[in-house]
């Protein structure tokens, strides 16, 4: 199992990270947080950070973050928070 810590640009809005987190939907286990401008991805097998990015929009763009440190608040599937949308982005 793969998982990726990725800085997500372009986002702007919740409603922005809605289209990230469902560009990426064939990718098992993706969360999504704005304001934080971050994605975590847990997949099954190899993911390459040039195939997500095929998989976007051209405004979004994401890249490889470090991990951060044990005992810190390291995000995961379990405490990402859900987005509300809104629509002020034109996706």
């Amino acid at each position: 199992m793969q998982e990726m810590y990725l800085s997500v640009s372009g986002m702007t809005c919740a409603d922005c990270a809605q289209h990230v987190k469902g560009s990426l939907k064939g990718v098992a286990g993706v969360a999504v947080a704005y304001p934080h401008g971050t994605a975590y991805v847990r997949a099954e097998s190899a993911v390459m950070v040039e195939s997500l990015n095929a998989a976007l929009p051209k405004k979004y763009r994401v890249a490889t973050l470090q991990r951060q440190h044990a005992g810190t608040n390291t995000p995961t599937l379990d405490n990402f928070k859900d987005v509300k949308q809104l629509s002020c982005c034109a996706g």
